[in-house]
């Protein structure tokens, strides 16, 4: 079996992103493993024919990624400090095709995802996000439970 090399922890920035890196600490904590954070940002201009708000929609977009950064670097420091190998990415798109096509980029080894099962209203017409990354993704996934057992 091949060493673990790249890992890809997607989280989605709400209490439960903690407990994805958590896993992903433990489970490859060598400096020589390198391990990407990712997040996706729905594209507003293909979610939103119609859009009134009085923020240019290019501008909403920018700002929201921007902010996204900002929380990916706040949960890399929380949980890596200045380790050398973290990276962090946001990504634009549908979030399990952008994880899956993040996983090929990097050539991960493995992919850590939060559990959620369906708790989103989209979730529950178009399937889970879990579920097609799984299905899809070119090496294995690890769905790691909201609370430690």
């Amino acid at each position: 079996m091949e060493p673990i090399r790249t890992v890809l922890a997607a989280v989605d920035l709400t209490p439960r992103s903690d407990r994805v890196l958590e896993v992903v600490r433990r489970v490859a904590p060598g400096a020589d493993v390198v391990r990407r954070i990712v997040h996706v940002v729905g594209d507003l201009e293909t979610q939103f024919s119609v859009y009134g708000g009085g923020e240019a929609l290019p501008d909403l977009q920018n700002r929201i990624e921007r902010e996204a950064r900002g929380q990916l670097l706040e949960l890399k420091q929380r949980h890596f400090g200045a380790t050398e190998g973290v990276e962090v990415e946001v990504r634009t798109g549908p979030v399990w095709s952008e994880i899956v096509a993040a996983a090929l980029h990097d050539r991960a080894d493995l992919v850590f995802l939060g559990a959620h099962f369906a708790d989103q209203p989209r979730d529950k017409l178009e399937g889970n996000v879990g579920i097609k990354v799984c299905r899809f993704s070119p090496c294995p996934v690890v769905v790691v439970p909201t609370a430690a057992s």
